[in-house]
């Protein structure tokens, strides 16, 4: 008796590959987050400064629109990420934030 590998017909063979987690420019990051990136520069920011600089006052579009997304793409950390309600929580660029700010001088 031969065995014989058959084919995997449910999957087709030119699917395209994922797109990288982090944007390789500048370009491809969001206006929202890049205004972030400019705003924290080498700052350590909480998340009231960070509304204040913004001049924004709605705290969950804040989130949802700005703070989330960078730190989602990796442009942004905080400081405390364990704890996220950490009564001193600030936010840092990381080395790819750092990266944007500098290419986008």
């Amino acid at each position: 008796m031969e065995w014989r590998v058959q084919p995997n017909l449910t999957q087709p063979s030119n699917t395209p590959q994922a797109p990288h987690k982090y944007p390789t420019s500048h370009k491809k990051v969001g206006e929202n987050v890049l205004r972030l990136i400019k705003i924290i520069g080498d700052q350590q920011l909480s998340l009231k400064e960070l509304l204040s600089a913004h001049e924004l006052k709605d705290r969950k579009n804040f989130l949802e629109r700005f703070l989330y997304p960078a730190i989602n793409e990796g442009y942004i950390r905080a400081l405390y990420s364990d704890k996220p309600r950490h009564p001193r929580q600030k936010y840092v660029l990381t080395k790819l934030g750092m990266t944007i700010l500098n290419d986008d001088s």
